[in-house]
């Protein structure tokens, strides 16, 4: 039973190393990857096939890594443009600048049009507001919790009702049920 432990830990282990050595070869990859889009005036280079696949067939990394399909993003795209444009009101190119500055990671190659597409479009139109070509976000400030961490909006405060309106309530209620067991005999 102890050498299976040991035979578990030894195989974790081996994982883990594997993992940090491809982490180490995937950002001088992205760093030969960035000289060479700048060599070649900022197109950026296609990444080969292997290289993507090695990159999908790598375990997750429980509660550690962003979620999948997220190009290391730990928030969305519309939650950095909302804290962007909270402040004052943003153009598409300025809104870009501001997420790019914030950290988020773009897929496109062209960042200015998928932020354009989204601020213009349906889904755009519901989280934020344009007014003389700038945007802001609708409801005035950004989704930011009560602790400030997650990014996400706290909760809104519960109603409570007053004790007349309960005492109210309960009255209409026994009354009605009143009436129909009244009805019923």
């Amino acid at each position: 039973m102890a050498t299976e432990r040991n035979l578990i830990q030894e195989v974790l282990s081996l994982i883990q190393q594997l993992e940090q050595e491809r982490q180490q070869h995937q950002q001088r990859i992205d760093e030969i990857d960035s000289a060479l889009s700048q060599v070649r005036g900022g197109k950026p280079v296609a990444a080969s096939a292997a290289a993507k696949a090695v990159v999908r067939s790598a375990p997750a990394k429980a509660a550690v890594s962003p979620p999948a399909g997220s190009g290391g993003n730990t928030m969305t795209l519309r939650e950095r443009m909302t804290m962007a444009t909270s402040k004052q009101p943003l153009s598409v190119r300025e809104v870009v600048e501001a997420v790019i500055k914030a950290g988020h990671k773009f897929k496109s190659a062209d960042p200015i049009k998928s932020v354009g597409s989204y601020l213009y479009g349906p889904e755009g139109k519901k989280h934020f507001k344009r007014a003389n070509g700038k945007f802001s976000p609708l409801g005035g400030s950004a989704p930011v919790s009560t602790n400030g961490v997650t990014g996400k909006p706290a909760k809104a405060k519960k109603r409570t009702m007053s004790a007349e309106a309960r005492r109210k309530i309960s009255a209409a209620v026994t009354a009605r049920w009143a009436k129909q067991k009244a009805g019923k005999k």
